[in-house]
């Protein structure tokens, strides 16, 4: 039994032995400063014929770890091997451990083991530094932390970013790098250690092309694409056809766009190779040519002509001369091209005819020209043979042509009442009237008129029906004649309304068969405001339709167009019509709206808005209406052409109305009124109240003129009605024996008192002295006793009184006609004037007897 175990353990040790292989030789491990790292090792010499077979097993591992971050196993016929990995780590942030042995079925050789170590230092540090990435990358950073602390996080973008630890000092962190940085870089910070990243992307070039001038030297353009983003060392460099350094480029902000290159000599072909480099990538075009031609697209770009100049000026033609300042174009086939300005802005360009061919072209024959325009004028050329495109233009040189005669009128009439019509005509265009019109020849029977070249229509008077002809007159000549009959006036024909699209009118009419040349329809303004033109347009007599939009019209206006047939004699109206290009909206307003209460409703007036105003068809008017305190709004629509309107059934409220016009171009500006309703009862006490208060202002209006006028009322009063100045009787002293008797005629003598009251004593002779008596008896005075009283009468003459004749006791002279003497306490005014008497008489005791 010790035996058998001891045969056992030596077979296994035998076993053992024979199954181990021979380790790879020489083998060495190496890497670059960044992330790359690189193996070589051969076979062993015993392997002999098993080399192929020999498969090596390589790991690679983070020192300290005892997984491997990577596993691959490699087979090489080769006897020396090579292989390489990348780390997804930079190097410097961790040692890594590289093992590598053969395998051979079930044999295998000792794992040989192979160190790259990383940063030990004791301070922070960050990996990778200073580098160069593609927008949108993502890439790994590690932060070797000091000895003995712990790191935090990592700064980049104004974010704090987390961190992952792997082993020892060392911690990772992704950071996405999607936008281009800035020119100088973004920084990132591990706590005082940072870096710089530069993220940007790698050169574009499109439409690289290369074409010469004076087939010496090649010119190559491109167009950058998006920027690089990357400036000084990293910028892009440029090199055509492997030349590092070129000449005469155009480059700006780190990227070119223009080189230029000779032309090697005795090269039919030769290929332009172009390549743009930066930190990130080298991109490469290619642009093959003949510097003569490339298939059919040729490549010779013509510098301009110089020394321009025209010469045999004439009505309709002229010659251009040039030169070229380059020898390389004697021999070169080419055609040109002149481009040609006038005043009116209209651009003729015409090419050279029969000179395609020629060698080293150097005039051109411009032909068609118009009489009298002031022409710009330029060259460029191309080659011949095989077109790529045209050369520069040449300075501009400025010629005028000779004058011709004009070409005939556009005429046309117009009738403007019963005895005047006027001719008017179209101003010539400069390609027609062949220089500056002086004047205008205008002939009427024998009679001719000349007018001056401002001059656009000639007044007819007569009102009888004739020929007119016009013609136009320059410096070199008459135009041809125009011709036009003005018919006898005639009434106007009644217009029918015409509605537009887009500031047109679609016109058509029955053919006439007196249309023998044709139809002219013409338009003005219905109503004209001093600038306003008649303009026309003839038609061919075959068509019945046309399209009427002119290009100057006044947008608002009523417009009135008329058919004509043009007969033999004067032109025939077939047709008249009216209507606006283009309406607008009213300008003005709705005038005078007023509201007026109507029961439970409300009535609305207004005026109709005039045609200026008004600047199109009225369609309708709308009306817009609301309570104060609710504001929901009503809309009511009236017809045109009625003025008033009236709305029931409304709340006892204060309401807002509004009323605008509307026409075809729109809505007008909104006239508004207020008004409150008010109940019935409530209504009748407004009412009466408010007449009561307007009589009573009238009657304090008239107290207060009368008042403040009352001293020119007093002398109105004066004139009309003149003062009477007072009769007085004054009684003279007598002698007591020059006293007579005498008797009053019978009458009715009122006697006042001072209270006003009136007594009538009816006395059949009455005997007055210088005594005299109140009503009641007593004596007032004696006349002969004071001589100073004289008592005033204040008579008022009555008719019908009696004579003197029959009161013969009656001496003294009296007024006749006197029925009333008033005896007042004081003196009045006479109502009515006679001359004073004097009157001396004597009384008894009783002024009454019989």
């Amino acid at each position: 039994m010790v035996c058998w175990l001891l045969w056992a353990i030596l077979f296994i040790a035998v076993e053992g032995q024979q199954s181990e292989l021979p380790v790879p030789v020489d083998v060495k491990v190496e890497s670059d400063s960044k992330n790359k790292i690189y193996i070589s090792w051969k076979d062993d010499s015993t392997f002999g014929n098993i080399t192929d077979k020999i498969i090596y097993e390589i790991k690679i591992s983070y020192n300290g770890e005892t997984k491997p971050v990577y596993y691959e196993e490699v087979i090489h016929p080769t006897v020396t091997h090579y292989w390489q990995w990348t780390s997804p780590l930079y190097l410097q942030c961790l040692t890594h451990s590289v093992e590598i042995r053969a395998r051979y079925q079930n044999q295998t050789s000792k794992w040989i083991k192979k160190m790259i170590y990383g940063y030990t230092g004791p301070e922070a540090n960050i990996y990778p530094q200073s580098e160069t990435v593609l927008a949108g990358s993502k890439i790994k950073y590690c932060c070797i932390a000091e000895q003995s602390k712990k790191l935090h996080g990592l700064q980049y973008g104004g974010m704090l970013l987390n961190a992952t630890h792997v082993i020892n000092r060392t911690y990772i962190f992704d950071v996405h790098l999607t936008a281009p940085s800035m020119s100088w870089g973004d920084n990132l910070l591990c706590e005082t250690k940072g870096t710089v990243v530069f993220v940007g992307y790698p050169p574009e070039v499109h439409n690289f092309m290369c074409e010469t001038r004076n087939l010496k030297s090649m010119q190559c353009h491109w167009k950058n694409g998006r920027h690089c983003n990357l400036q000084g060392l990293k910028t892009t460099v440029y090199s055509l056809n492997a030349r590092n350094y070129l000449t005469n480029c155009d480059c700006r902000e780190c990227e070119c766009t223009y080189c230029a290159i000779a032309i090697p000599t005795g090269h039919e072909v030769v290929d332009w190779t172009l390549t743009s480099k930066n930190s990130l990538n080298e991109t490469k075009n290619v642009d093959a040519a003949d510097p003569r031609h490339r298939g059919q697209i040729y490549i010779l770009y013509l510098f301009p002509p110089h020394g321009l100049s025209v010469k045999d000026v004439d009505k309709r033609s002229a010659n251009l001369h040039w030169r070229w300042n380059e020898s390389s174009y004697e021999s070169l086939p080419m055609v040109c091209q002149a481009q040609l300005n006038y005043s009116q802005a209209k651009e003729i360009r015409k090419e050279s005819s029969g000179t395609k061919g020629l060698m080293s072209l150097t005039s051109l024959t411009l032909s068609d020209l118009y009489p009298a325009v002031t022409y710009s004028v330029r060259v460029r050329c191309h080659s011949a043979e095989h077109f790529w495109k045209w050369g520069d233009w040449s300075s501009s040189v400025i010629f005028t042509t000779k004058e011709d005669i004009p070409e005939a009128l556009d005429i046309w009439m117009q009738i403007r009442n019963e005895n005047t019509s006027f001719v008017v005509w179209k101003s010539l265009t400069p390609d027609k009237s062949h220089g500056k019109i002086q004047k205008y020849q205008v002939k009427w029977g024998t009679k001719l008129e000349v007018l001056n070249g401002a001059d656009h229509r000639w007044y007819e008077h007569s009102g009888r029906e004739g020929r007119i002809t016009v013609s136009a007159v320059n410096s070199a000549g008459v135009s041809p004649p125009s011709s036009i009959v003005i018919p006898a006036v005639y009434s106007g024909q009644e217009t029918t309304r015409l509605n537009a699209s887009d500031g047109g009118f679609n016109l058509s009419w029955t053919g006439s068969p007196k249309a023998t040349y044709g139809y002219v329809v013409d338009w003005v303004p219905a109503v004209s405001d001093g600038t306003s033109t008649v303009d026309w347009i003839k038609i061919p007599d075959n068509s019945t339709s046309i399209r009427i939009q002119p290009d100057h019209i006044k947008e608002g206006k009523k417009y009135i167009l008329s058919l004509h047939a043009c007969t033999t004699e004067a032109p025939e109206l077939l047709d008249r019509w009216e209507g606006y290009f283009r309406e607008k909206e009213p300008l003005k307003p709705v005038p005078s709206f007023k509201l007026e209460q109507n029961d439970n409703g409300v009535h609305l007036t207004w005026e109709e808005i005039s045609q200026e105003g008004l600047r199109g068809y009225l369609s309708h008017y709308e009306i817009k209406y609301f309570q104060t305190k609710l504001n929901v709004q009503k809309e009511v629509n009236v017809s045109a052409g009625k003025q008033s309107f009236t709305i029931k059934h409304l709340e006892v409220a204060s309401y807002i109305f509004k009323i605008r016009a509307v026409t075809g171009g729109g809505k007008g500006p909104e006239a508004e009124s207020r008004i409150s309703l008010m109940s019935d009862a409530f209504q009748i006490i407004v009412e009466t109240v408010t007449a009561l208060l307007i009589t009573i202002s009238v009657f304090i209006c008239v107290l207060v003129l009368s008042y403040k006028n009352r001293v020119c009322l007093s002398r109105l009063k004066e004139k009309v009605y003149p003062a009477i100045p007072e009769p007085s009787l004054v009684f003279h002293p007598l002698k007591e024996a020059d006293v007579q008797l005498f008797k009053l005629p019978p009458e009715n003598i009122d006697f006042v008192t001072e209270d006003t009251e009136v007594k009538t004593l009816k006395c059949q002779d009455f005997h007055c002295s210088s005594l005299y008596q109140n009503l009641d008896g007593t004596e007032i005075v004696s006349a002969l006793e004071n001589p100073t009283y004289n008592p005033t009468f204040n008579c008022v003459p009555k008719e019908n009184s009696q004579s003197e004749t029959e009161t013969p006791s009656y001496q003294a002279q009296l007024v006749p006609s006197i029925t009333h003497c008033l005896l007042p306490s004081s003196p009045s005014h006479c109502q009515s004037y006679q001359p004073h008497h004097f009157i001396t008489c004597t009384s008894k005791t009783d002024p009454c007897a019989g």
